[in-house]
């Protein structure tokens, strides 16, 4: 779709028994009728995305926070995540990817 909608990057996942990772993304709107509401969401869930990615859980968790209470769905489920990478920290090789584990 190029420049013509804008969209958000969720993720990258690998699915359960795959290695190859998967970048997810949620289109928003046509770029055309894009507001500023859509595009400012759009750039503060990749800055906490990137947080997320670079084990800033903090930063991450504020930053999901703030969109969560927008009531942007995909933000409140990242932040359960963040909670849960805070409680359980991951490996030092880890790449970002979260990986499911079931079907």
């Amino acid at each position: 779709a190029g420049s013509e909608i804008l969209a958000r990057e969720i993720d990258s996942i690998a699915v359960k028994g795959k290695n190859e990772t998967i970048r997810i993304f949620e289109p928003r709107c046509l770029s055309v009728d894009a507001t500023e509401v859509d595009t400012d969401l759009c750039r503060a869930y990749e800055a906490a995305l990137r947080s997320y990615r670079t084990r800033d859980w903090g930063a991450a968790e504020g930053a999901f926070q703030q969109l969560a209470a927008q009531h942007d769905p995909v933000s409140a489920a990242m932040l359960e995540r963040v909670r849960l990478m805070q409680a359980n920290p991951p490996e030092e090789d880890w790449d970002g990817v979260w990986r499911m584990t079931s079907k």
